[in-house]
């Protein structure tokens, strides 16, 4: 074979193959490369992805730090507004007093008592006094804080802030607790939060606050509406009967809600019910519209007990009194009592008040109790003259009693202080008073009568009591001077009795103002006053200013008890209007 031909052949191919290898080495690198290429390109696009995320993070929280610095910036002029206002007040207190200023020379001893005089003397429409009193000046503000006395009210219209600092304030002293619940239309909820869901969470903070000191309660008020008294209340009741191991004693329970009028015969009417158990074992008791069907259990060691528009319902006040034989005071306003009962002795009742009262109630109470240490009787009954003599009936000899006050209240819509003269003497049948007061009472001191129409000729049957020495009158328009001067004059006669060193006379008709200085030259005191005639007309329901101080209600009106009246008067107001607007139209 010829060699000279197969020798460039093969030289080419093995050119060839190297130039193939060659290639095959270079597309190997140029696929590594574009494989690394690819990669560096998917990590491209992550970190774009991720920076891309990033920055929509980072542009969210510059606009919440913008946000942030423009709500600091707000924060910043509100604070220094209020640091502002605190240095105008700190200028306030610091400022000099004007030296005639009689403030700053009065001792702290006196400023003290005059705090405990206004903190006894506050209401459910102003803030607290133990408040207003330390805002007036440095020197008050020390003597104020200074004083734990004027601390010991923890009220919930003051929220539970200021219970926390008032029984902080008021050391260890004992406290007295008012819960006043605003009047709601919710009545339904968990009862576990019910004083939230009802009565609101400044409320039910309130409660909190003052169940963490629960020991120091010596005293404690509850006035509600209706729609809530009884789910407040039980609350109340089960949180006690679960912080503590048995009843809590109490100086002074007070159980308040409003009432709501019913005609002209009796005038109110109770609603409010408690049934539970008792979680109080009080020693004085007030009760305003709210029955309790187990109050025995509340009677046990009463020493006050006062009800207030108690409706004819169980239990009966007879059936109470059968449980509270050491009661000293009993106040009765506008109470049923109904029904004979045996003779119950209260041996150590020393006050009776009773107010608008139906005589026969009142016939049907004095038959009933037996009070032979009586000090104080105070009586005002609803209805005529004759009524009066038919209460005071039934009232048994009192050897004890120093004061008795006889008062006639009209029913409502009647016109009973403008009776005919000859027909109120003819009602009032025999003596001033009933021979069971008039013999046995050798120590009554005092006696007052009020629109009782008593004729003129039965004041002498007063000559007959021996320490009689005050005597007042009021709207008695049968009685005259000449009457009166014989009185004096046959007690100052009596060696065995003592003379009147006290006369009062009120709007009695036949009492002039001359008739004054005869009745001065034989009695050591006369006071004279011309009623205007204003506090009895038949249309009126206010009371009269010369009402006794029984008649007057017991402890301020909460805040809701005036914004129902506010209420009822606006809708009064709009229906005249109304009225008014459709006479127009005809």
């Amino acid at each position: 074979m010829d060699t000279s031909l197969s020798d460039p052949l093969s030289e080419y191919e093995v050119a060839l193959c190297a130039d193939l290898v060659a290639a095959e080495r270079a597309f190997e690198s140029l696929k590594q490369r574009h494989e690394a290429a690819l990669s560096d390109l998917l990590q491209a696009q992550e970190a774009v992805a991720h920076t891309t995320t990033e920055l929509e993070i980072t542009k969210r929280r510059l606009v919440d730090a913008k946000t942030r610095f423009s709500n600091a910036e707000e924060a910043q002029l509100c604070a220094e507004a209020r640091v502002d206002h605190a240095r105008e007040r700190i200028s306030l207190f610091r400022r000099p007093m004007d030296p005639p200023a009689p403030v700053i020379h009065i001792p702290g001893e006196i400023i003290v008592h005059i705090f405990d005089l206004a903190d006894d003397d506050e209401s459910d429409e102003v803030p607290s006094s133990a408040v207003v009193l330390s805002h007036v000046n440095r020197r008050w503000r020390n003597l104020a804080l200074t004083t734990p006395s004027l601390w010991t009210t923890l009220h919930s219209r003051n929220g539970p802030g200021c219970a926390r600092a008032f029984a902080s304030r008021s050391q260890q002293l004992p406290l007295h607790v008012v819960v006043s619940a605003p009047s709601s239309d919710k009545s339904n909820g968990d009862e576990e939060d019910i004083l939230s869901l009802t009565a609101g969470p400044k409320l039910a903070a309130f409660v909190t606050v003052a169940f963490q000191v629960v020991g120091r309660w010596t005293a404690f008020e509850l006035h509600a509406p209706n729609s809530l008294f009884a789910i407040v209340w039980a609350s109340i009741a089960s949180r006690l009967t679960a912080t503590l191991q048995g009843p809590l004693a109490l100086e002074f329970l007070c159980l308040r809600t409003p009432s709501k009028s019913v005609g002209a015969g009796r005038g109110y009417i109770s609603e409010g019910y408690v049934e539970n158990d008792a979680p109080f074992l009080p020693r004085s008791l007030v009760l305003e519209g709210i029955r309790i069907r187990g109050l025995r259990v509340y009677s046990n060691g009463l020493t006050r007990l006062e009800l207030h528009n108690w409706a004819e319902s169980q239990p009966s006040v007879l059936q109470v009194l059968h449980h509270a034989s050491t009661l000293e005071v009993l106040v009765l306003e506008n109470v049923a009592c109904r029904g004979e009962a045996h003779i119950l002795e209260l041996p150590h009742l020393h006050t009776l008040h009773l107010s608008r009262q139906q005589a026969g109630d009142v016939s049907t109470l004095f038959r009933s109790i037996r009070t032979p240490a009586l000090r104080t009787l105070h009586v005002a009954v609803s209805g005529s003259a004759g009524d009066v003599c038919v209460a005071l009936q039934g009232l048994a000899p009192c050897p004890s009693l120093v004061e008795m006050a006889i008062m006639r209240r009209p029913d409502r819509g009647s016109d009973l202080f403008f009776d005919d003269p000859d027909s109120t003497i003819h009602h009032w049948p025999g003596p001033c008073l009933p021979p069971t007061l008039v013999s046995p009472c050798p120590l009554l001191e005092s006696l007052t009568l009020e629109a009782t129409h008593v004729a003129s000729d039965a004041l002498q049957e007063l000559a007959t009591l021996p320490g009689l020495r005050r005597l007042s009158l009021c709207s008695e328009p049968h009685v005259t001077t000449r009457a009166l001067q014989d009185l004096i004059m046959r007690r100052g006669h009596d060696q065995d009795v003592a003379s009147i060193e006290f006369l009062g006379l009120v709007d009695c008709e036949q009492v002039g103002a001359t008739d004054v200085d005869a009745l001065e030259a034989v009695v050591a005191e006369v006071i004279w006053l011309e009623d205007d005639g204003s506090s009895y007309q038949p249309d009126s329901d206010e009371e009269s200013d010369t009402d006794s101080e029984i008649d007057a209600p017991i402890g301020p009106r909460p805040d809701w008890y005036e914004a129902e009246e506010s209420k009822k008067e606006d809708s009064e107001e709009d229906s005249e209007e109304d009225s008014e607007e459709d006479s127009e139209e005809e």
